[in-house]
């Protein structure tokens, strides 16, 4: 979708000039929710994505598909005051409960992502087994929360689970969920399902039909049965989920539904059918048991057990014996083991050959007192070949002494010629930011100041109008800050987006649009500037140019401000307006006519990278044409101006010149021109 950058800065700046408050337009909308697409559908409800005026965001709206049914809108409005009364990261949000204009129910919530669970266990994008297990521990948190506020969901399914690219795991559908204190009793028979494959019955959890998912419903929630439903017949069907993230597949997969159900009736439990870990295996065979006394008596501790899979520790479901234990000791706790042996072995080594040295020292001391006296000669002699070995030592301690000395001297000097480099990458850094707009080479030069000088302040105020166009206010501020820049921190922190969100359009120009007051005027050119190279449109950047143009020269109330485009060559007409003297923003502009006449622009200088090839300065306060150099100029009009030199001003293309009523000596200073063909003098 293209960005109207255009409306954007028309809004911005509307939204000061006429004063309109956010409470006069929230007493506008006659409409709250704008409909859009239907997002999906079950057997009760249908979900269709809304824009809320009033909030300013996209919500995703559930509405019934039989409004008259009185028995389908209270399970409705109570599941949206179930849903409502869960607040947790894990468990979807909802905003708003109400009737429409017809009287009919709806409530709206958080917008989903597009992924599921079962998107997530498809083999073809399928994360590693521990990620899934991570996932698996954040929804056991959801439905944890859940129970300790006196809910049960009774329909978990990889369906009802959403997660997002980012991680976020989202537990929604509690259509079928009921307040533990209420009655748990089964209310229906078993339907005739052998017609019915496991893709349809997976969708099978709506209103009077089957409540629940055959595979992820516990028998107590199978029709016929007696037991009443608790906290672990979710524990069940979290077992059965956790069987479909280890092996892919969901419980009794190749199973017809009347087969599911009387195979969870007789207690029967799915193989795995991965080379899933056998300490997980275990936990899903005892969260799946047929009677709840034998499964995990809360969420808590099925969550613990798979916790302390993931710490390296045997799960209580596992029963791991003495041999197990000690091999995830081992793992658990592998470098230190490995240290500790490898250090055992070391000194086994050395005090054996301590030892056996002792043991030799023993065997030779006879010898050695017969030897003592010829030794007594020879250790004079080592001791004589000693002392000469010390002053040696001496004399290069000396010498490395005086190395390290010119090793420092050398390092100060370095240090101070590194110092020296900070002005003159200041320098260029400013020039980018006053003259040469490349972000770039900016950036460079800002970080090699403070490279050597971390507390420039200069420098820092540069990283923090750089951070500006990355969009990141919050961190702009932070510079800001550390610049001691508290106006800029101010109006960063005001325009700033959400923690964590990039501003946007609208946010920028509303920025740039605060910096166009006498003394920031600097900054707000150098946003203008960066949007511009953005902009490949001619016709956008001249409408943009055109909304700030009366901001930069605020003399001017109405400026003749005429554009076009003819056989391929843009042309800009300024004339006529006295009081124009900024015409930064033309810097990158691609403009080939360009008509200055009888205004107050007094400095050219931003034209250079222009590829102009008709100029007409007449009657303008232009007096010097020094330093500029425009290689496809071919007409210029200088009349009556006060410029007396050119020979400074490079034009190796120029063909005519207009220079009535000049100071311009003709006849020398226009020989410099290869390809000069009239002159009006």
């Amino acid at each position: 979708m293209e960005i109207d950058f255009l409306k954007l800065a028309t809004e911005a700046l509307d939204f000061k000039n006429t004063g309109e408050r956010l409470v006069e337009r929230l007493g506008a909308v006659e409409q709250r929710y704008e409909m859009k697409e239907c997002l999906g559908e079950g057997g009760m409800k249908k979900i269709f994505r809304a824009y809320d005026h009033m909030s300013g965001r996209e919500v995703a709206m559930a509405l019934l598909k039989e409004e008259k049914n009185e028995k389908n809108i209270e399970a409705f409005l109570r599941e949206s005051q179930i849903c409502s009364w869960l607040q947790h990261p894990g468990i979807i949000p909802v905003y708003d409960v109400g009737l429409n204009e017809n009287g009919a129910p709806y409530f709206c919530m958080k917008v989903m992502p597009e992924g599921t669970l079962s998107d997530l266990l498809k083999p073809e994008r399928g994360p590693a087994l521990k990620r899934r297990i991570e996932l698996f521990i954040r929804i056991c948190e959801a439905i944890n929360y859940a129970h300790a506020r006196g809910v049960l969901h009774l329909d978990l399914k990889p369906d009802n689970i959403f997660v997002s690219d980012f991680g976020e795991v989202m537990v929604s559908d509690w259509g079928l969920a009921m307040i533990c204190e209420e009655s748990c009793d089964s209310e229906l028979s078993l339907l005739d399902l052998d017609a019915l494959d496991y893709a349809e019955a997976n969708l099978m959890t709506q209103h009077n039909v089957l409540k629940g998912t055959p595979g992820y419903m516990a028998p107590e929630q199978l029709p016929g049965s007696k037991k009443p439903k608790d906290t672990r017949t979710d524990v069940y069907a979290l077992g059965a989920l956790l069987f479909n993230i280890l092996s892919n597949k969901a419980p009794f997969y190749d199973c017809g539904i009347k087969e599911i159900i009387g195979k969870v009736k007789q207690g029967d439990i799915p193989k795995a059918v991965n080379d899933s870990p056998e300490a997980l295996n275990s936990v899903y065979r005892k969260a799946m048991a047929k009677e709840p006394d034998q499964r995990y008596q809360s969420v808590e501790d099925l969550k613990k057990d798979v916790q302390a899979w993931l710490d390296g520790y045997a799960p209580l479901a596992q029963e791991a014996g003495l041999a197990e234990q000690l091999s995830l000791l081992y793992n658990r706790n592998r470098l230190f083991l490995n240290t500790l042996m490898l250090a055992m072995a070391i000194l086994f080594i050395v005090s054996f050959f301590f030892l056996r040295n002792i043991s030799q020292k023993n065997s030779n001391l006879q010898i050695q007192q017969e030897q003592l006296q010829a030794n007594f000669k020879a250790l004079k002699k080592e001791e004589l070949q000693t002392a000469d070995a010390l002053k040696q030592v001496q004399k290069e301690k000396l010498q490395t002494i005086e190395t390290l000395e010119e090793l420092q001297k050398e390092t100060r000097i370095r240090q101070q010629t590194e110092k020296k480099l900070v002005p003159h990458y200041s320098e260029l850094a400013m020039y980018e930011y006053l003259h040469g707009y490349d972000f770039k080479k900016m950036e460079h030069y800002t970080t090699q100041v403070l490279n050597y000088a971390p507390n420039h302040r200069i420098a820092l105020g540069f990283r923090a109008h750089l951070l500006l166009l990355s969009r990141d206010f919050h961190t702009a501020a932070e510079a800001y800050k550390k610049a001691n820049l508290p106006y800029h921190r101010n109006l960063a922190l005001k325009y700033a987006a959400p923690p964590g969100e990039l501003a946007d359009d609208e946010a920028v120009f509303l920025l740039i649009n605060a910096h166009l007051e006498p003394g920031h005027k600097l900054l707000a050119e150098f946003l203008l500037q960066h949007i511009l190279q953005q902009e490949a449109s001619f016709e956008t950047q001249m409408q943009l140019i055109k909304k700030f143009f009366p901001r930069l020269n605020p003399m001017h109330k109405t400026l003749n401000f005429l554009y076009g485009s003819e056989n391929g060559e843009n042309y800009l007409d300024l004339s006529g307006n006295a009081k124009l003297m900024d015409i930064s923003l033309l810097k990158y502009l691609r403009v080939h006519k360009l008509d200055l006449s009888s205004t107050g622009v007094n400095d050219i200088r931003n034209l250079q990278k222009q590829p102009l090839h008709w100029l007409n300065l007449s009657s303008s306060r232009v007096d010097s044409l020094s330093g500029i150099h425009l290689p496809l100029l071919k007409v210029l009009d200088i009349s009556s101006t006060n410029i007396n030199s050119l020979y400074e001003f490079k034009a190796p293309n120029l063909e005519r010149i207009n220079t009535k009523h000049t100071f311009l000596d003709n006849s020398r200073a226009l020989k410099k021109f290869p390809k000069l063909q009239k002159v009006q003098k």
